[in-house]
Order: structure tokens, then C-alpha cells, then sequence
């Protein structure tokens, strides 16, 4: 894992966190419908930054968009915990409490729950917390963010 971490530090030594999140919102802003097709969580196909050979999500497609290599990306996949606030304290030492990580883990998040890229930039926007599954499973929100 520490070989991993240093050939995408040496390839992208740092991140610059708000044009990341303007290119999430751009991307966002030209597919304001798509949804991003999860894999199967009960067999392990989860969510990619890189599927056959491209950018695959929201965030992978913003952070290409900014300049961050392919191969690096596949070294964001490769994490133990790829959320994009994981990557972006292990990788960049960027503290996971900044206003601006919140916000990409909020749409990271929206988008893997299945909502559709505009709506998981509102959502962030709105600032609601992710719903924990335990509370999605007793029923108190059925999707999306809590107030």
C-alpha cells in the first residue's frame, strides 16, 4: 500500500481542492441527469474511480479534468477505503475536516446512493448529512441527506 501511496505522490505530488470541486461542478453542470452505475455491493463491485481504462465517476471525472493522471486514479482505487476524503488526508494530507472535503464526500456519497449528478451537487450544497445505512434501514429518510 505505501508503494502505491508514493508512485501517486510522485506522479501528483498535491491537489488543489477547489478546482477539484469546480470541475465536479462542471462535469455535474453537463450531466446533471446521469447516473452513475454502482457495482453490486453484496458481491464486492463497489464504486471505481476507473473502469475499462477511463475516469468513472463524478469525482475521477473532475480530477482528470484538473490534470490528475489516470494512473494515479487507479491508485485512488487501490485504497483500502477509496472515499475521496480517505484519499485526499492519505494522499495529499489534506485535513478530512475542511469544509471542501465535506462537500466532495457529500456528492461522493449522493452519487453512490444513486442519485443523479446534479441532484447529489444540490444536495451538497444544501449542506444535509449523509444518512448512516442503519438509519435508510429503520426507515427515519428514505434517501438522500438528512436535515
Amino acid at each position: 500500500m505505501a508503494a502505491l501511496i508514493w508512485k501517486a505522490r510522485r506522479r501528483s505530488p498535491s491537489i488543489d481542492i477547489a478546482a477539484l470541486t469546480r470541475a465536479v461542478r462542471a462535469v455535474a453542470a453537463e450531466r446533471p441527469g446521469h447516473i452513475y452505475e454502482v457495482g453490486d455491493w453484496e458481491t464486492g463491485a463497489t464504486c471505481d474511480y476507473v473502469r475499462d481504462g477511463k475516469p468513472s465517476c463524478l469525482i475521477a471525472q473532475a480530477a482528470a479534468r484538473i490534470g490528475i493522471p489516470l494512473d494515479v486514479l487507479q491508485c485512488w482505487d487501490a485504497q483500502s477505503n477509496s472515499s475521496i476524503a480517505i484519499i485526499l488526508e492519505a494522499m495529499y494530507g489534506i485535513d478530512i475536516d475542511a469544509p471542501e472535503v465535506g462537500w466532495l464526500r457529500h456528492v461522493q456519497f449522493a452519487q453512490d446512493k444513486k442519485e443523479a449528478w446534479g441532484e447529489a451537487v444540490r444536495a451538497a450544497d444544501a449542506g444535509g448529512r449523509p444518512i448512516r445505512l442503519s438509519e435508510s434501514e429503520t426507515g427515519e429518510k428514505a434517501a438522500g441527506y438528512a436535515r
